[in-house]
């Protein structure tokens, strides 16, 4: 789905079935594929998936729907922000990155606040740098620095250093 990104006609053709599918991740690409291509055509099928099961759909129809020029309530996003479930905190992120509103940001800096006990030290670290890269891409060019740290981390944390060479990219 996110190899059709730049040819949104042949991603129109394709990612209208995705949205249905069993799969949350697939779902949640799919949708914020629509969101990202902007295909209006497809907003009906984004629709149902604002009262999926996974909060993580529900923040891609978010975006999406609002892409796709409707009004949508974004209000659940700041509850996700608090979530403990890592997946939830990050990808409730993304979207407000991706919305590119920067009001967002005092929410996102509130959520890197928000303890997740349950959560391993590496998976919050993971999550922490997802907050930041939202924070970048609202314009927070000093959370950089929060990405090029973890360049460092040690070799048995290779999955940070991954993640920083792919927000860095």
């Amino acid at each position: 789905i996110e190899a059709m990104g730049p040819r949104p006609d042949l991603l129109a053709v394709h990612v209208g079935r995705c949205l249905g599918d069993v799969n949350r991740g697939v779902r949640f690409v799919a949708a914020m594929a629509v969101g990202r291509a902007k295909i209006v055509d497809l907003a009906l099928l984004v629709e149902p998936l604002l009262l999926d099961e996974s909060q993580s759909v529900q923040a891609a129809a978010i975006y999406a729907l609002t892409e796709c020029g409707w009004e949508v309530d974004p209000t659940p996003l700041r509850q996700m922000l608090g979530s403990d479930d890592p997946e939830v905190k990050a990808n409730a992120a993304l979207v407000l990155g991706e919305l590119g509103n920067p009001t967002a940001s005092e929410m996102i800096r509130w959520s890197l606040r928000q303890p997740m006990p349950s959560v391993s030290q590496v998976r919050g670290r993971m999550v922490d740098m997802q907050l930041a890269e939202a924070l970048i891409m609202l314009g927070h060019r000093q959370e950089r620095q929060a990405i090029l740290a973890a360049l460092y981390a040690p070799p048995e944390q290779a999955e940070l250093v991954a993640m920083a060479c792919q927000i860095l990219g």
